[in-house]
């Protein structure tokens, strides 16, 4: 049976699920706004990262860029950033929604979701940064239970202020005093922090010098890039597990059918100007 809303002499004046309908229209236009700007600056980030990415690897092999346009670790660090971004964006879809709804559940659900979210967000920035970030110092203040709490309490004062203290009667009749804003201003710092961690670990983790996986065509190949069905390789030796790669400004592209590659790990790799 459909629910519906009447007033005070029992006259109906909207059903539920009218009333959801006439939300949606409402908003769809917002959405679907906000998804194409979303779309759009992703699309400017992803060209930056694509110019960005493709110079150093040209810098660093010594091999035109255009051929490391379509490199799997860019479209690691890509997708990354999309998480990042989508992960950043969905509360402001949450307070809209809270807005013209105006239902408390949700309000409350919302919440508790957003604090799960961003301390979610916070233990895996932190964990990428430790693995990328090569400072004794940070490392250890960032390896602390107290940092860790430091977030939690930081997640919960953000999604208090987002959600409870605007949708509440009894708490939207309340000035904002100074030492509130001081403590909300603290905890965007806090997660601000966590962000830069974030991002952080997402530029150096795609960085092509911390690459330490290849394949390789028999002993002395080494694959650096696909194009077009090919293996763009380069001249290379193994030492003691770490690769030598031979940067003399030459590279050949070989077909990838019928060629035996193998995958290695290598503990480091080194890309010398001359011969050793």
């Amino acid at each position: 049976m459909e629910k519906v809303i009447v007033d005070s002499n029992n006259k109906v004046l909207m059903s539920r699920k009218k009333k959801n309908l006439k939300l949606f229209k409402e908003n769809i236009g917002r959405v679907v706004g906000g998804v194409t700007v979303g779309i759009l600056i992703f699309n400017i980030i992803e060209f930056i990262n694509i110019i960005h990415f493709s110079a150093s690897c040209q810098e660093y092999y010594g091999v035109y860029w255009k051929y490391f346009r379509e490199s799997e670790l860019f479209k690691v660090r890509l997708v990354k950033l999309l998480v990042m971004t989508i992960a950043l964006l969905y509360p402001t879809f949450f307070v809209m929604f809270n807005k013209k709804n105006k239902s408390r559940i949700f309000c409350i659900i919302s919440f508790f979701l957003t604090i799960f979210l961003m301390f979610y967000q916070n233990i895996i920035y932190a964990s990428s940064f430790l693995k990328e970030s090569n400072n004794h110092f940070v490392n250890k203040i960032e390896d602390n239970v107290y940092v860790i709490v430091a977030f939690a309490i930081s997640d919960v004062i953000i999604s208090f202020y987002l959600f409870i203290r605007k949708n509440f009667l009894n708490l939207r009749k309340i000035k904002i005093h100074t030492y509130e804003k001081i403590i909300l201003g603290m905890a965007l710092i806090i997660f601000l922090i966590s962000v830069f961690e974030g991002i952080y670990s997402i530029i150096n983790g795609g960085d092509i010098k911390n690459k330490r996986n290849y394949e390789m065509l028999g002993k002395n190949k080494v694959v650096v890039a696909e194009y077009k069905n090919q293996f763009v390789t380069m001249n290379c030796k193994v030492k003691n597990g770490v690769l030598h790669i031979k940067k003399y400004g030459e590279y050949e592209l070989i077909e990838m059918k019928e060629n035996i590659v193998h995958y290695s790990n290598f503990k480091d790799v080194k890309v010398h100007h001359k011969e050793k």
